[in-house]
């Protein structure tokens, strides 16, 4: 049946059959030939890690080592009396040293009533001194004359060299006047005019900020517009003048009048 079936195929896929046929006995024939010969398996050793074979030996106590350690001993405990001897002996020390300081102070103490005693024999004996001494008469004081009053009277005028300010419209109210003078003052101490200026000029100051003259006008000229820039300007840098009282309007108005003398 088989050669009648390769027999109708045609000729290219008999020769394929043929050759898958030849493959697959010759597989066939190796197969039975590995199975059938005897073969042996080699294994390898497994690898195994060294081992350390070792013994402890604990060092033997002998006799020498005792006796070194009983020598160790003894010589630390030596040491420790050794110190423990001098710390008493400072303590010792320190301690006379404190008694002889303590009966130091006691004599000093028992003397020093005598020499109180001595003292005030010395303050008596001085005073009688002076006690003895003749007191001078007081001399009586030369009476002022005329010349001197009229001095005394023009020192002013000539210590206030350059300008002064005018007590003018001083208020009524005691505290509101008070701090009128404190800024007639102030302006004194600050106001200085040049040599070449001369006559009067009344300013108008309005205090801001309650010690900051924020506005300066002139109310009555001086004739001379540059004397009067000048005084306005003057004024101006005397800032900050004397706080105003809490009891007085934050913005404060002050009228001085600015002369020289000549």
């Amino acid at each position: 049946m088989a050669e009648g079936f390769f027999s109708k195929l045609p000729a290219q896929k008999r020769r394929h059959y043929q050759r898958l046929l030849l493959a697959v006995a010759i597989s066939l024939l190796l197969h039975a030939l590995l199975l059938s010969a005897p073969f042996s398996v080699r294994l390898t050793p497994a690898q195994t890690q060294p081992v350390i074979n070792a013994e402890l030996r604990q060092p033997e106590v002998t006799a020498q080592t005792l006796q070194d350690d009983a020598a160790a001993q003894v010589q630390t405990a030596e040491v420790h009396t050794a110190q423990v001897q001098e710390t008493a002996q400072s303590q010792s020390a320190a301690l006379k040293q404190n008694a002889v300081l303590k009966q130091n102070a006691a004599v000093k103490q028992n003397t020093a009533p005598e020499q109180i005693q001595k003292q005030p024999q010395a303050k008596t004996e001085t005073a009688k001194q002076q006690t003895q001494k003749p007191i001078p008469e007081p001399q009586s004081a030369p009476q002022p004359t005329q010349q001197s009053t009229a001095q005394t009277a023009q020192q002013p005028s000539q210590k206030q060299s350059g300008l002064v300010t005018e007590k003018e419209d001083l208020s009524a109210d005691p505290l509101e006047r008070s701090y009128q003078q404190q800024l007639l003052a102030h302006l004194r101490e600050r106001v200085i005019a040049p040599a070449q200026f001369s006559g009067s000029v009344r300013l108008e100051l309005t205090l801001s900020y309650r010690q900051v003259a924020t506005n300066v006008r002139v109310i009555r000229s001086s004739g001379d517009p540059i004397m009067d820039d000048w005084a306005v300007k003057a004024a101006l840098a005397a800032n900050p003048y004397p706080r105003v009282p809490d009891e007085l309007p934050a913005s404060y108005t002050f009228r001085p009048t600015i002369r020289t003398l000549q």
